[in-house]
This record gives structure tokens, sequence and C-alpha cells, in this order.
């Protein structure tokens, strides 16, 4: 018996002969309920990231317009 890697999924061995080299493996990942709302998570979290960059970079742009130096010829 193998414990597979991905919680909530099932490692079926398919055995044709005694040689292993014939054997195949099958792995079967059933998805929950819990999938949608790690991916709504990271969705959300991947969002407010995005928006504090975004935020931060016009706040530096307009202190580097603030502070740049006027030369008159």
């Amino acid at each position: 018996m193998w414990t597979p890697i991905i919680p909530n999924s099932q490692l079926i061995i398919f055995g044709n002969g005694s040689t292993t080299s014939n054997w195949g493996l099958e792995l079967f990942i059933s998805p929950t309920h819990q999938l949608y709302v790690i991916v709504i998570a990271c969705a959300v979290c991947l969002v407010l990231i995005g928006i504090a960059i975004i935020v931060l970079h016009c706040k530096e742009k307009m202190e580097d317009k603030r502070n740049e130096p006027e030369f008159f010829l």
C-alpha cells in the first residue's frame, strides 16, 4: 500500500502479469469544495497585492515629479 502525496486522491496500480514492467499507475484526484475556496482566496490576495503595487508606484512617480529639479536654460 502506498500513501498518495496529494490529499483526497487515490493511487491505483494495475498489474498485468508477474513482471513489474507491465504494471501501470493511475492517480485519481477528487477536487473538493475547499479547492474553490483556495482559488478564490488566492485571486483576492493577488488583486490586493496588485492594487497595493499600483498605488505605491503612482505615489513614487508623483514624489519623483515633485522633487525633480527645474533647470532653466
